[in-house]
């Protein structure tokens, strides 16, 4: 079974029990990225890996550069990377940590997509590029300032 076929299954048995949650925003799933409240969308679905994270953290994996690379995409639709660097039998284990769907146009009401900066600062417009979520300063778990 593909990992695309187990997450449409697992989305079936989590939507059965109720606990499915379906029309997500990318303005909602940007403001989960931090390393105690961690989503992520792959492939339209949304993870809550922190749990992942935290298991990461107290293990030999949890190398300064894998979290790195996690921190990076938090709160970001991360199809692109998840798939370049992860096998299927990782892309399957993901399915664990499902939480709901992303809204199907990943837009806001206003056809805009969203980003959500770091801090606790207004929601800002902007035009989603294959960049979005990367930060240029600051650290993405703690929010806190780069130096100037």
């Amino acid at each position: 079974m593909s990992s695309e076929d187990l997450a449409k299954l697992v989305e079936k048995k989590l939507e059965k029990k109720g606990v499915l949650r379906y029309g997500i925003t990318r303005a909602e799933l940007a403001r989960h990225r931090t390393k105690d409240d961690a989503w992520i969308a792959v492939h339209g679905k949304v993870y809550d890996i922190t749990k992942h994270i935290e298991e990461l953290e107290g293990s030999a994996m949890g190398k300064t550069s894998t979290l790195l690379a996690i921190f990076r995409v938090l709160g970001t639709d991360c199809t692109e990377e998840m798939v370049a660097v992860h096998s299927e039998t990782a892309m399957k284990q993901l399915q664990g940590f499902m939480i709901g769907v992303l809204d199907d146009d990943g837009k806001e009401e206003d056809g805009e997509g969203y980003e959500v900066g770091l801090g606790s600062g207004p929601v800002t417009a902007v035009t989603p590029t294959p960049a979005a979520g990367v930060s240029t300063g600051g650290c993405p778990w703690s929010g806190h300032a780069a130096p100037a």
